[in-house]
């Protein structure tokens, strides 16, 4: 469900259709997903840890 609603919210931003999301985890299992350009951009990195939800805009400080 996180992920289709994810895919939903790329759709309505600028440029969503020159836009993709990759989603994995880390090694010790937590889940994450960038948001990137087709020319390979990272716009947007999000990664759920176990008490918190780290997200990074490119450019930006990290919010959590």
């Amino acid at each position: 469900m996180e992920r289709e609603r994810l895919r939903a919210l790329i759709r309505k931003l600028p440029g969503g259709p020159d836009l993709q999301i990759v989603f994995g985890e880390a090694d010790d299992g937590a889940p994450w997903c960038a948001i990137i350009k087709q020319a390979g951009e990272v716009l947007v990195r999000v990664a759920r840890l176990p008490s918190e939800l780290v997200v990074h805009v490119t450019g930006q400080q990290v919010v959590t």
